[in-house]
């Protein structure tokens, strides 16, 4: 079952296959990162490098990477900057192109993560 220590998350995060990338379009700039976890509601992405992104910042995001046996993700969506720690970026999650998880083999949705 899922905890919340801190008691302020209201979903459950999922972690994302390792070599999962994401490409974060700003006004027609490309950035690509990595995708550290998943939530109904939520995305958390580790850069590289530093990025120019402020809090409230909308950005389209687009699911690059199909990596081998990995649960489902969506295609794209919206995201909303909510906070930026060092290279690691917090954003709010609107998504469209869902794989139907209702077809979708038990064994392939993941574990939420524990923290």
């Amino acid at each position: 079952m899922f905890r919340d220590p801190a008691g302020r998350r209201s979903e459950p995060r999922f972690p994302v296959a390792p070599g999962t990338l994401i490409e974060i379009n700003k006004e027609g700039t490309v950035t690509t990162a990595m995708v550290e976890n998943i939530s109904a509601s939520g995305i958390l992405l580790r850069f590289e490098v530093p990025v120019t992104l402020a809090l409230g910042e909308w950005v389209t995001l687009d699911f690059v990477d199909k990596v081998e046996n990995a649960p489902p993700l969506p295609y794209w969506g919206v995201g909303r900057v909510i906070r930026i720690d060092g290279l690691k970026v917090a954003m709010t999650l609107n998504v469209s192109g869902l794989v139907d998880l209702d077809s979708t083999p038990a064994s392939a949705v993941p574990e939420p993560v524990q923290k």
